[in-house]
């Protein structure tokens, strides 16, 4: 497919070349946040930037990771509704990246935005800033067309994703009327749809005997493991995607042990927490303040089944469905309590895949995503 809208690997460029690094703690995407905002209105689509330090009660909220702070960290929404009744869909890509790490890594500046063999090369170009362009291409387009579409599509630019972040997803949420679905255009690998998606928070503990500590944590590690390959949602399949860091656990120089706990779709963290604490009397533990939600949105379900079918028209071929890793997607279900899948083009895995050295995304997958989400707009009311 030769993809036609220049507009959309223009404007993505244009972002990477924008640092907006999230260092676990804070972030830096007000740059980039500013820019999109401004581009969206110099295009004709009227946008808002929502700062989280002006939203009455945001620290007291259920959803808000205390850890991070959002002093000066906007979210930016967009709208557009089309000429006749239909739902009110919503797409969220996050703006926020991982650091860029040492730069004898890169073959290039990580904030090149180059062009090279059909790609585009820099940091945040498969993770997530593709996300970022393409919604703002799929409202314009729509614009174009004079709204000829059902319902209505709001667009959500949001920081603070990695880390375990979602604040800048709950920012959007109580920022918007609520949605009827939602497509969170981050993740995948060559475009599958992760309709499930893992949960998990981060453990600490304090306590005389490390050792014990440490054995407990990757005891219930292996029994993660099982259901995981047990999961009707994710299977033996899935755990080669996340073997390389899921028995990562550290020990720091104040003599803690820390590490972050899966928890799949249907399970409770609660009871996870209670084992834990169970087996460790007398130590001291810290759990992260909010954790990430699982979640699950069944195969026949209208975002499901229109999504594919949009898919399938586009490109021919069949989207497939898998399990996914933690996402905000488990927010936007928990939170917003608004049906939402990830879906995206950012070859899991592979070299050049997110958090890695020469990040780089296909513009041919950018452009079958981009397209899809036309199709699904247009077409499914």
């Amino acid at each position: 497919m030769q993809y036609h809208n220049d507009l959309t690997v223009e404007l993505l460029q244009q972002l990477i070349r924008i640092p907006s690094e999230n260092n676990g703690v804070t972030g830096y995407e007000n740059e980039v946040q500013k820019f999109y905002a401004d581009w969206l209105v110099q295009h004709g689509i009227e946008a808002k930037l929502i700062y989280p330090e002006n939203i009455p009660g945001f620290d007291q909220l259920p959803g808000r990771l205390l850890e991070h702070n959002m002093t000066n960290r906007p979210t930016v929404i967009a709208s557009l509704k089309g000429n006749r009744p239909g739902i009110k869909r919503l797409f969220l890509a996050h703006a926020d990246t991982v650091p860029v790490g040492k730069l004898s890594g890169w073959s290039d500046s990580p904030f090149s935005g180059k062009i090279e063999n059909g790609c585009i090369y820099g940091r945040g170009a498969s993770d997530d800033k593709w996300g970022l362009a393409v919604m703002a291409s799929l409202l314009l387009t729509l614009k174009s067309e004079g709204g000829n579409f059902p319902g209505e599509v709001i667009i959500a630019s949001v920081p603070d994703e990695e880390s375990g972040g979602g604040n800048g997803t709950l920012t959007a949420l109580v920022s918007i009327a609520g949605a009827d679905e939602a497509i969170y255009l981050d993740g995948g690998s060559n475009q599958t749809l992760w309709a499930s998606g893992l949960g998990g928070g981060f453990f600490r503990g304090y306590g005389e005997d490390p050792a014990k500590i440490r054995q407990v944590l990757m005891a219930e590690k292996e029994d993660i493991r099982k259901r995981l390959d047990t999961h009707p949602a994710f299977g033996p399949d899935f755990f080669p995607m996340i073997e390389k860091q899921f028995y990562s656990v550290a020990e720091a120089a104040d003599g803690s042990v820390s590490c972050f706990l899966d928890v799949l779709p249907g399970e409770d963290e609660e009871d996870l927490k209670k084992r834990i604490e169970a087996q460790l009397p007398g130590c001291r533990i810290e759990w992260m303040s909010r954790f990430l939600k699982p979640h699950h949105v069944t195969p026949d379900t209208r975002l499901v089944t229109t999504l594919r079918a949009a898919f399938q028209k586009v490109t021919g071929r069949e989207l497939t469905i898998i399990g996914g890793v933690q996402s905000d997607a488990g927010l936007v279900n928990f939170f917003g309590k608004i049906p939402c899948v990830a879906f995206g083009c950012g070859r899991r895995g592979l070299p050049g895949s997110s958090h890695q050295y020469d990040e780089f995304v296909e513009i041919k997958a950018m452009a079958e995503v981009e397209d899809t989400l036309l199709t699904l707009c247009r077409e499914n009311g």
